[in-house]
């Protein structure tokens, strides 16, 4: 590791280290202590007349698994939970990270959905629904291309959602496609939700994803997920995968912490590019052109409410070991990511301001 890598790591250390000091005294002093109420609240969770939950902003399969998933998704911006959520949720992103292999970067993002009135709430415009999710991407090629879109619900129960896409792509390419979910509760602690989506485009001809995850809760406010994603397309790489084990921890209303241990491969791995013209840069060559782990490695995630409700810090540290082909030598690789986020949410009020008998008003915050 060279000094200016060496020099970057120690400055995202400390500034790690500086939040994670000063929420806890933050937590103590305000009183800002996160619990099982205050996660129903804020997912939206209300009882009727008879004591019955009312899901007032989600589906739910009615454990605490599930709240606590939706919450931690929600908070850390998960872009599933946007999705299903009735709140129309939008975030404006602006990264700043750096890679040992791509250098130093500078990214603006806006990712969510807004709900279009007059069509019984089934229809929304969503902005970049396929982003990773926010556990790990420890792909070296960067971020995918602006998508916007349309989702239509055609149908959704307690366990199952059933929605029809309209992606647009760069250079108005449409991509159609469909999207379904189910997730069911695994005893009290657990439960499972499998996601799978399939959709058509020119750039990346018909394409599949099927997505695994397997909660379970380790206590009131913090949670271990096994997530696993298979790609598969016309032009992917055979079929790429990924699998992560992450534990997230919500200490207070306005702070959590994910760390995150992750594999990805593909089963068909791309030759490079210049193997003909450089051959002597990829020797020697290997026995075996079979499928191929790209990545194995750690990402901490901590990511805090700044001054108002609307505005997040997160910083993501982290360290992969890499190989993107057969032809390259594997490699560790540093990489941090900060993420400046700016929230806006039209739906319920802010539970932690407004008495709970009071309604909440559609506006944006």
């Amino acid at each position: 590791m060279n000094n200016s890598t060496r020099s970057r790591v120690l400055m995202l250390a400390a500034a790690l280290a500086s939040a994670l000091l000063l929420g806890p005294a933050i937590t103590r002093a305000d009183d800002k202590a996160l619990t099982t109420e205050r996660i129903e609240q804020s997912i939206g969770r209300e009882r009727d007349e008879e004591g019955n939950w009312v899901d007032a902003s989600h589906r739910y399969i009615g454990n605490k698994a599930d709240d606590l998933a939706i919450y931690l998704d929600s908070f850390f911006g998960a872009p599933i939970e946007d999705l299903e959520s009735a709140d129309s949720t939008v975030r404006f992103v602006t990264r700043f990270q750096w890679d040992d292999d791509r250098g130093d970067d500078i990214k603006f993002r806006l990712r969510g959905k807004v709900d279009l009135p007059r069509i019984n709430e089934r229809l929304s415009l969503v902005f970049n629904a396929e982003d990773e999710d926010y556990r790990g991407d420890y792909n070296a090629r960067g971020e995918k291309d602006n998508v916007a879109g349309l989702q239509f619900k055609t149908g959704e129960t307690r366990r199952t959602r059933f929605d029809f896409t309209l992606g647009v792509e760069s250079g108005l390419n449409l991509r159609p496609g469909v999207r379904y979910r189910f997730k069911d509760e695994l005893g009290e602690r657990s439960r499972f939700r499998y996601t799978g989506r399939a959709y058509y485009s020119d750039k990346d001809r018909f394409h599949t994803t099927h997505q695994f995850d397997l909660d379970y809760l380790t206590g009131e406010t913090s949670l271990v997920r096994w997530s696993t994603k298979l790609r598969r397309g016309q032009r992917s790489e055979g079929t790429e995968w990924r699998s992560l084990l992450s534990w997230s921890y919500g200490y207070s209303i306005d702070s959590a912490v994910a760390v995150v241990l992750g594999l990805t491969g593909v089963t068909d791995p791309d030759i490079p590019d210049d193997l003909e013209e450089n051959p002597d840069d990829y020797l020697p060559f290997p026995d075996d052109d079979g499928s191929l782990i790209t990545n194995y490695g750690l990402i901490l995630k901590f990511r805090n409410r700044l001054y108002k409700d609307w505005l997040f810090i997160e910083f993501e540290p982290g360290y992969t070991e890499r190989q993107r082909h057969h032809y390259e030598e594997r490699h560790g690789v540093y990489f941090g990511r900060i993420n400046f986020e700016i929230l806006f949410n039209r739906g319920r009020e802010d539970e932690r301001k407004k008495p709970a008998e009071s309604v909440a008003q559609a506006n944006f915050l």
